[in-house]
């Protein structure tokens, strides 16, 4: 039975071999060539965190730094309102082909990015989330293709 490496596998034997450093400078290189300028990274909420620069990638956007006000229903609703129509502006500044959302911050002020972006762009996007040991996983779900199939292993 065959077994096929795991790109980390690959990476692990790259970096014995060459070192981390050189594998870095070269994946900076590369990227730099194949950079995509219709990309862009919505960081939800720019809070106490620190995020790994591979997050952010093409133009960046934050819709809100540090906490919400709560202290009434009209409050949020004109925070939420005020941004939502900011990221509205900047999905409006150029056509995107490829959008990142960082999900950061407040659960129901993710939902209304996400639901904004799509609605705005009708692109689905990768979303980034962080698995609570320090790392940032993509998730990439192709919405309309698994909701077509009708069954999770046609997506």
């Amino acid at each position: 039975m065959k077994t096929t490496k795991t790109l980390q596998e690959h990476l692990i034997e790259l970096m014995d071999q060459f070192g981390g450093i050189a594998i870095e400078t070269e994946l900076k290189k590369i990227r730099g060539k194949r950079r995509i300028t219709n990309e862009c990274t919505i960081l939800v909420n720019k809070g106490l965190h620190s995020f790994p620069e591979y997050l952010f990638r093409g133009d960046v956007y934050v819709v809100y730094e540090g906490s919400i006000d709560f202290s009434s229903e009209d409050t949020l609703q004109v925070f939420v309102r005020q941004r939502l129509l900011g990221l509205k502006d900047f999905l409006a500044s150029k056509k995107w082909s490829d959008i990142n959302i960082v999900i950061s911050g407040h659960a129901a002020i993710c939902m209304q990015v996400k639901l904004a972006v799509y609605r705005i762009t009708h692109v689905e996007t990768t979303d980034w989330v962080f698995d609570g040991v320090g790392n940032y996983i993509p998730l990439q779900i192709p919405m309309r293709k698994l909701l077509a199939s009708g069954g999770i292993a046609e997506a």
